[in-house]
Parts: C-alpha cells; structure tokens; sequence
C-alpha cells in the first residue's frame, strides 16, 4: 500500500465547482491591525530525509514561532488531523492511522489507512485506503469512515481494482477526504491522472459537473463555515500554481497566493487564514496565507527539517 505522492499531480474537475483564475503575485509581508501577540498552533509532519514526526508548530504574527517534537516512533508520521475540540491528534504512520491523547501522549493504533479526517462531532475518522503501483498502471482505493467506540467501518465508495490504461472516465481511487457538517469531500483520480472532487451523497451516480474544467489539483479543504473549498492546484496550460478557494455551489474560483510547489490547505478556524507546505528556500516550509488579502503573509521554517502537510488547531493554545 503507498500513498500519492506530494510530487504525483492530478488532473482535476472539481465536479460542483473547479475553474481557473487569474495570477496573484506572492509577496512576503505583514498586515497592519492584526493582534501580533496572539498565538496559533498547527500540527504539522516534519522530515530529515529519513524519518518523519509529527511537530507541534506555535506561532505569532510578531514572527516568533516554536516547533516540538509529538512522535518518537521511527518510520514516517504525516497527514495530522486535530479532533473538532482540538485535545486529539489522529495521524498517518507507515501506512496506519493512529491517534494521540494529550493527557495520555501514548499513541494508540486505530485501523490501516491513510489522511484520516474526523466527524463534526468527533465521533468517527473518515481515511483513504488502497493500493498504487509505482507505474500508475494500477491502482484501488476508496474513502471509509470508522465509528471510534466500536470500530465499525463502512465503505463511503466503492470502487473495484481498475487497469488505469483501460479505463473511460471510471474512477480508480478515492483519496484525500475531508469532513464537514456540509458534507464530506474527497478526491477520485482516473484515466491520465484526471479526478473530481465529490460529495459522497452525489456519488452513488453520476453527478452533471456544473462547470466542468481542467486543472491540475489536490487536497481539498472545506472552510470552518461551510462557505468556501479550498485546494492547491499546480501550474497547468497557463494557469498559475497555488492555492484557490470556490464556493461548493460552483463559480469562478479565486487564487488566493501563487504557490510553485505545495499543497494541504488548511484554514485557521476563524477563516481568515490559510496554511499550506510550499518549497522555499530549498526545503518544504508553511506559508501562512491572508484570505482577505489574498497573498502569503509569513513563511515559517526549521532548518534541517522540511515541514509539510499543517493541521490548524481549532482553538487556542496548548503547551
């Protein structure tokens, strides 16, 4: 089982939403009004070049920021995700979901999977699971949700094992998940790399793309209010690499900060900011971006280490 890789692009068509928008020129700046002394926390995946712990990244917009270490297991630990109350940490290690209590600190193993998201009401996980071959030949998978009391899976798509080269507009895998009392968005890759990103409700059959458009994408996130999606789309045909936001009801999406390399938008929960992994400066670093002002604001980095795939606590902060 493996993983898409960072460095994998995915044709999309946002089915209810995706199309291209103008460039927005990445500047490095601070915004005059904004409470400086405030603190912010995301849960982020950082790597050596041979392991890979999950931190806990703190930060101000006077530009002070520490980063500590939550893991110890050796391997890969990425993709962390907070519980709505913000005291759990589910996270991905070595092809397994695990979730972490602060008053315990002990990881505990939950199921097999990967990028797990949790409920609303934290309750459950949904998660990606399936297998890719290195080629792109081949290729299965499908988004589950797991209820955390008992354990119970249920499939939240269903597709079989399908020969990519073969296929016509079929979906392979399903992956990337996230949840919101709205519904839950997940990405569908299929032939040349296309996907869509889709609510579970519309999949059982077809849904009419309302606008349908090419791009190359990944990672969508929904916004706190239900309002916005956002996704990091890379350059395509002209199209400038970044992250955009869209209205799940459709439209024209806007380009929020030019982003060469990256992905994993995550909002800040009073959604007027937005995290995402950006290569800079040699090395994976989190860019902190302005929703109103549509630009990147702050970049944060720990030499030695790149830092990708940010989780924004949902409120406050914990020591």
């Amino acid at each position: 089982m493996a993983n898409i890789s960072k460095n994998e692009q995915s044709m999309i068509r946002i089915r209810l939403i995706l199309t291209a928008a103008c460039l927005a020129i990445l500047t490095v700046t601070t915004i005059s009004g904004r409470p400086t002394n405030q603190c912010y926390q995301l849960a982020v995946a950082g790597s050596d070049g041979t392991t890979s712990h999950i931190y806990l990244l703190s930060f101000d917009f006077a530009r002070h920021h520490h980063l500590r270490q939550l893991t110890e297991m050796t391997g890969l630990a990425t993709n962390p995700a907070w519980s709505p109350d913000g005291k759990q940490l589910a996270f991905e290690h070595d092809g397994a979901i695990y979730i972490m209590d602060f008053n315990k600190h002990k990881p505990q193993q939950v199921i097999a999977g990967h990028a797990p998201v949790w409920s609303p009401d934290g309750q459950q996980l949904a998660f990606w699971e399936g297998a890719l071959e290195p080629s792109f030949n081949y290729a299965r998978g499908d988004v589950y949700t797991i209820q955390l009391n008992d354990n119970v899976t249920v499939a939240v798509t269903s597709n079989a094992d399908v020969l990519l080269n073969n296929m016509k507009n079929n979906y392979a895998l399903a992956v990337n998940p996230d949840w919101h009392e709205n519904g839950m968005l997940y990405q569908s890759v299929y032939v040349s790399h296309h996907s869509v990103v889709e609510l579970p409700e519309a999949a059982a059959s077809e849904p009419e793309a309302i606008q349908p458009v090419t791009g190359y994408g990944r990672d969508p996130a929904w916004s706190p209010d239900g309002e916005w999606i956002a996704y990091y789309s890379a350059f395509y045909n002209n199209v400038p690499g970044g992250v955009y936001r869209v209205r799940p009801s459709g439209g024209e999406p806007e380009l929020l900060a030019g982003i060469g390399q990256g992905g994993s938008p995550t909002w800040s929960p009073d959604g007027r900011y937005i995290a995402a992994d950006m290569w800079h400066e040699g090395r994976y670093q989190i860019a902190i971006i302005s929703v109103e002002h549509r630009r990147i604001i702050m970049i944060l980095g720990e030499e030695g280490l790149a830092l990708t795939r940010p989780a924004w606590r949902p409120a406050g902060c914990i020591e």
